[in-house]
């Protein structure tokens, strides 16, 4: 984790830099050492995340210097803050070694500056939910590693925010008799909310390590913590401390005019006088008197002490109000517009404002066109004093003509309203639903399962269709069925099994459904018969005879086929191809010859049987050799070495004819497979 921290940080130090020594006015940041004895020194700032000691150790190696900062007596220790001072006249900071104390790389965010003039700060906190908890007793925190020669880089001050990202965006009057200005402090990178950016800021980074700001407990400081902007507490909000580090608010300045000068030549509302509330954003409140004052326009700036060389950037304009009595005018001038440009179930509402001053806001009122005037109802949404124009949307906008009336409401007493204005209609623009394709290239055939039917289908191109809707019509209904809603769609297939009956047709045709729920025009019908009640088998396959001599001249042996039901067609093959050959083919069996020469092993006959959609296949297995077993001597029983050698029959090794030899003299230590036994 420290190691990508520090990659982050490479890219800060030189804006840092630049930000940092932009200006002369307020603190110093650099020490003062009059000692020459004493070069260093550690000041400790507190994170609330535990206690300790710091203690520093020197090291002298030739030209350059290690300042180490161990933590001692640490209890419950989970985060430190603390600024390494040094004397800028001797020495130059050049890299920050952290130590592993709070915890591994990976389990702590670190951050470090060295380009400040005088000190170097240095923050490590335990990132939450990355596995380090809190430490006690001594630890090694950091090592700062110096050259022995004069610090050469810009003298760096804490000075005022800069950059529009610094910039109050909502400073504003309230009040009725007594008028004040409020606005919420920015300062980016203050994540602690303390009024200046320091290696304290760390610490809410690692403790919100890996929040949503949107779904967190407190949107609002997370808000401030987020730096980035990313919508996430994470390594990236490290930037922001860097490019602002020392960026400090000591209060705000006040402009009447937007060129002019500060009012009273200082620092306006002080901020040691405006505490925060704790876990939230930093408030200023200040009562004011634009009469007295003699303007009814102000802004504020940030500003670091009492020095206004060098304010931050000014905030939004927030004007006085002057009351005036009775209520307000009315708004008049009212337009309604509809139409593509302005969107979808919007209407544009334009008007010349009240000429009154002291206006709250404005409220919108509508009803359809044809509804009686007393049907007018208040649109959610209301305007504020300054407008002159609001988008009204609305679910409930059907493509008709609706009326709109506004009125303006009274700031001081909200119970006194202006007449109503001129009455405007428009009609939204609605755009039109496009219409989901059908599938394309749907079929339906009969099933490879009893009484069913197949149907597939391919997406139309169009690709707006979010499911689809299968419908049916068997014989004798009086119409189409819906018998089917795919669940999306990529279910591009679906075997209809649900009460039909052998020998009659069925019809089918499918439509689209969008994401809306709008269904789409029916697509081609197409129609099937569902398949055979009875499930189509195989049930028996024989041969006449299982072995077969490759001399030439031998026997065919005679196939015989049974099905569960009369097959369509039957197709015989042999394997290996070329063995022998098929003739007196048919539904019912077939008759296999061995082909003169044919290699002696086994033969597969297979019988590939189809009923409709569905099928069957079978297989039965020959025996071809070349041992002619028709001698003269009465015949040589053949027997198998053993039960699992060889594929075909071997001649007894010993030969001779049975009636020279008992049968047990002949068979000893063999196999004897009877049912593979011919008559040649």
């Amino acid at each position: 984790m420290r190691k990508l921290i520090g990659l982050v940080l490479l890219a800060v130090l030189a804006l840092c830099a630049f930000a940092c020594s932009t200006s002369n006015v307020g603190d110093t940041l650099a020490p003062d050492f009059e000692d020459r004895n004493t070069a260093f020194a550690v000041d400790a700032e507190s994170t609330g995340l535990g206690t300790y000691e710091p203690a520093l150790s020197v090291e002298t190696r030739g030209d350059a210097t290690v300042v180490t900062v161990n933590a001692t007596s640490a209890r419950d220790l989970a985060a430190v803050a603390f600024n390494v001072k040094y004397d800028a006249t001797r020495f130059s900071p050049e890299r920050v070694e952290m130590g592993s104390f709070l915890g591994s790389e990976e389990e702590v965010l670190s951050f470090s500056l060295t380009n400040q003039d005088g000190i170097v700060p240095v923050s490590i906190v335990q990132a939450n939910g990355l596995g380090a908890l809190p430490v006690a007793g001594n630890g090694t925190l950091a090592k700062v590693y110096f050259r022995n020669s004069p610090f050469t880089g810009s003298r760096g001050v804490s000075s005022s925010p800069s950059g529009d990202n610094n910039r109050v965006d909502d400073l504003e009057l309230t009040g009725v008799t007594t008028q004040y200005l409020e606005w919420t402090e920015k300062n980016a990178g203050d994540y602690n909310i303390d009024g200046v950016v320091s290696a304290q800021d760390l610490t809410p980074i690692g403790v919100n390590f890996g929040q949503q700001v949107a779904t967190s407990s407190n949107p609002a400081i997370l808000r401030i913590v987020d730096g980035s902007g990313d919508g996430t507490i994470n390594v990236q909000d490290l930037t922001t401390i860097g490019v602002n580090f020392g960026h400090k608010i000591t209060g705000y300045v006040l402009y009447t005019e937007e060129d002019g000068s500060p009012v009273g030549g200082d620092i306006w509302a002080v901020r040691a006088e405006q505490p925060k509330i704790e876990n939230s954003p930093m408030r200023y409140k200040v009562e004011i008197d634009p009469a007295e004052m003699g303007s009814l326009t102000f802004w504020v700036a940030p500003a670091a002490n009492d020095d206004l060389g060098n304010p931050g950037p000014k905030s939004n304009v927030a004007e006085a109000i002057v009351f005036d009595p009775g209520a307000p005018v009315a708004p008049s001038n009212l337009t309604a517009e509809g139409g593509e440009t302005i969107g979808n179930r919007n209407v544009l509402l334009t008007w010349t404002p009240s000429t009154s001053n002291d206006i709250k806001e404005y409220v919108i009122e509508w009803k359809a066109s044809t509804d009686p005037d007393t049907a007018f109802a208040v649109y959610a949404t209301k305007a504020g004093p300054q407008d002159t124009q609001i988008t009204v949307n609305n679910g409930a906008f059907t493509e008709q003509s609706y009326d709109f009336r506004i009125y303006a409401v009274d700031r001081e007493v909200p119970s006194n309203n202006s007449a109503l204005s001129n009455v405007a209609s428009a009609t939204p623009y609605i755009p039109p639903i496009p219409v989901v394709g059908a599938p394309v290239n749907v079929t339906a055939v009969p099933s490879g399962s009893p009484l069913s039917i197949d149907l597939t289908w391919e997406p139309n191109p169009d690709g707006l269709a979010s499911r689809y809707r299968l419908y049916r019509k068997g014989p004798g209904d009086p119409g189409f069925s819906q018998i089917l809603q795919t669940p999306n769609s990529g279910v591009l297939n679906y075997t209809d099994s649900n009460g039909l009956t052998e020998g009659q047709t069925y019809e089918y045709y499918l439509t689209g459904v969008d994401a809306s729920s709008n269904e789409g025009a029916p697509g081609l019908t197409v129609s099937s018969m569902p398949s055979q009640a009875i499930a189509f088998e195989i049930t028996n396959l024989t041969t006449s005879k299982y072995t077969h001599f490759n001399g030439g001249g031998e026997d065919p042996a005679n196939l015989s086929l049974t099905c569960s039901i009369s097959p369509d067609s039957v197709n015989w093959s042999a394997n290996p191809p070329g063995s022998g050959s098929f003739s007196n083919q048919s539904n019912s069996g077939a008759t296999w010859t061995p082909a003169n020469g044919a290699p002696k092993g086994q033969v597969v006959i297979t019988a590939q049987a189809s009923k409709g959609a569905q099928n069957d296949s079978a297989t039965i297995t020959l025996i071809v050799t070349d041992l002619d077993m028709n001698t003269t001597d009465g015949g040589v029983i053949g027997a198998y070495p053993d039960l699992f050698s060889g594929s075909y029959l071997e001649p007894l090794a010993d030969g001779g004819a049975i009636s020279t030899k008992s049968l047990s003299e002949v068979t000893a230590g063999k196999v004897v497979l009877m049912k593979k036994w011919e008559s040649w």
